[in-house]
C-alpha cells in the first residue's frame, strides 16, 4: 500500500509541475553593482614613531594592532605587510643593508621586527609607515603576486 501510494504521488506530482504555458515578459536588466574586495582588508597605513619600537636584545619590534586579524586568519589565512620605501610599498620581510625588516602575528596583532643581519645592535627604527593586507583562507586568489602591492591592491579591489 505505501508504494502505491509513493507512486501515485510522484506521478501528480509530475503531472502538476508540468510546464504548459508560455514564459512571461522578461524583466528590465538590473544596474550593476559595485565591485567588492572578497572580505579581504587592508589596515590602511600604519605611522610608527621612535616612540613607537622597544628593544630587545640586538633588535627592535612594535605591535601594530589588526583587529582584521582573526583566528581564521591565524589558522589559514595570508597577511601581507608592506613598508614604505623611496621607491614605493615593498613587501616584508625586507632586507636593506644589514637592516633586515620582518613581521609575524598573531590574533588582532601584527609585530613588527627590526634587526641587523650580522647581529649588531640595530638603532631604533624612527619613522616608518606600514600597510597591513589581511586575506581570509576563502579569498586567497590564483596568480597573485603578493610581493607586488599595486598587484594586490588591484586584484582585491583595495582603497589605497
Amino acid at each position: 500500500m505505501k508504494k502505491v501510494v509513493l507512486v501515485f504521488s510522484a506521478v501528480l506530482l509530475l503531472i502538476g509541475c508540468a510546464k504548459d504555458g508560455k514564459d512571461g515578459v522578461t524583466g528590465q536588466t538590473g544596474t550593476s553593482g559595485v565591485n567588492g574586495n572578497a572580505n579581504v582588508q587592508s589596515a590602511g597605513s600604519i605611522a610608527l614613531t621612535s616612540g613607537n619600537w622597544t628593544s630587545i636584545n640586538s633588535s627592535y619590534y612594535s605591535i601594530l594592532n589588526v583587529a582584521e586579524v582573526t583566528q581564521d586568519v591565524v589558522d589559514n589565512g595570508v597577511v601581507m605587510v608592506y613598508i614604505n620605501r623611496a621607491n614605493g610599498w615593498s613587501p616584508m620581510p625586507l632586507t636593506a643593508g644589514v637592516e633586515s625588516y620582518t613581521f609575524e602575528f598573531r590574533l588582532n596583532e601584527v609585530i613588527v621586527w627590526v634587526s641587523n643581519t650580522d647581529g649588531s645592535q640595530t638603532a631604533n627604527p624612527g619613522n616608518e609607515n606600514f600597510r597591513v593586507v589581511v586575506i581570509p583562507s576563502s579569498q586567497k586568489a590564483n596568480g597573485v603576486d603578493y610581493n607586488d602591492y599595486k598587484n594586490v591592491m588591484e586584484v582585491y579591489n583595495l582603497k589605497e
